[in-house]
């Protein structure tokens, strides 16, 4: 998890490439996932900000999603993305059981810690 320091009060710009294979846009609700973060590095009392989808995909098929996230409370914070599937007939996006977050091997691309 990268580490850096922000004020109460900032809004991040956040702006994420999400490969999506052969899934569109519409099938998908990218979240940014930002809270408290505990003594193991964790997100605790997550907030679930939704990123929308800007212009089409670059040259190896990823997508960007961009959206503002509001630094609404104090001390060690941290964020992260998830992928969610969405649809009229599901009843929530967790119906499914399938979530993407970032794997534990992508380092400092995994979250941000701020402190």
């Amino acid at each position: 998890m990268a580490t850096t320091t922000a004020e109460l009060g900032t809004t991040l710009s956040l702006r994420v490439r999400v490969g999506l294979g052969d899934l569109d846009p519409d099938d998908v609700e990218v979240q940014a996932v930002a809270g408290r973060v505990d003594g193991q590095d964790r997100i605790t009392d997550a907030t679930a900000v939704p990123l929308k989808p800007v212009g089409g995909p670059d040259l190896e098929g990823r997508r960007v999603y961009e959206g503002p996230l509001s630094l609404d409370r104090t001390g060690p914070f941290g964020y992260t993305v998830r992928i969610l599937p969405t649809h009229r007939l599901l009843a929530t996006s967790a119906e499914l059981g399938l979530v993407a977050v970032p794997s534990e091997d992508v380092g400092e691309g995994a979250g941000v810690l701020l402190r």
